[in-house]
């Protein structure tokens, strides 16, 4: 059972676009062009120096982890996780253990998302619905900013829910990392 913490999984790339996008309809869907050109006189260029000053606010608000949950819906957000998830169970090689027993806990931090990733052996005796109560202690244990819990927890409940179908045998070997894994 490894578990693992990453900060993001969902490509953001597109949410610039999408912040400037909303603060450009925002100023002209409050009128502000014609209520400065009301007070001002004919000031056209303040127009365009909104556009320009909205550039940095755009940067800076892009990197807001709430704006980027904003512009990134829910669906897309799980199913990159779950593609994220997949990578690094490969990557880490989870599933090269001896008798595909492998378990990745993988947290996505900024993404608000859970997933647990069992081998072929475990998925062959374990239905996917069983993991919900393990994805349900790790997200627990962050709502309460208490993670390193959660993950206890999780593994615990892991090594319940294996047990009856993977006992443990003599001279078996731990064949994976005993500590967290974190990435960007």
């Amino acid at each position: 059972i490894v578990p693992m913490i990453v900060h993001r999984s969902s490509t953001i790339g597109h949410v610039p676009l999408g912040v400037y996008s909303f603060g450009l309809l925002l100023y002209y869907f409050l009128g502000v062009p014609e209520l400065m050109v009301g007070y001002m006189g004919d000031l056209w260029w303040l127009i365009f120096a909104w556009a320009i000053l909205l550039v940095p606010v755009t940067v800076f608000l892009s990197r807001c982890a709430f704006v980027q949950r904003i512009f990134v819906n829910k669906v897309d957000r799980a199913n990159q996780t779950q593609q994220r998830a997949m990578n690094e169970f490969y990557k880490a090689n989870l599933n090269a253990t001896e008798k595909s027993t492998g378990i990745l806990l993988f947290v996505s931090l900024v993404d608000h998302q859970a997933v647990v990733l069992g081998d072929k052996s475990i998925a062959e005796k374990v239905s996917p619905e069983v993991w919900s109560e393990v994805i349900g202690l790790l997200v627990g244990g962050i709502h309460s900013k208490k993670m390193a819990g959660g993950f206890c927890q999780a593994i615990e409940k892991c090594g319940e829910i294996l047990t009856p179908n993977f006992p443990k045998e003599p001279g078996n070997q731990n064949e994976l990392p005993n500590k967290l894994i974190i990435k960007e």
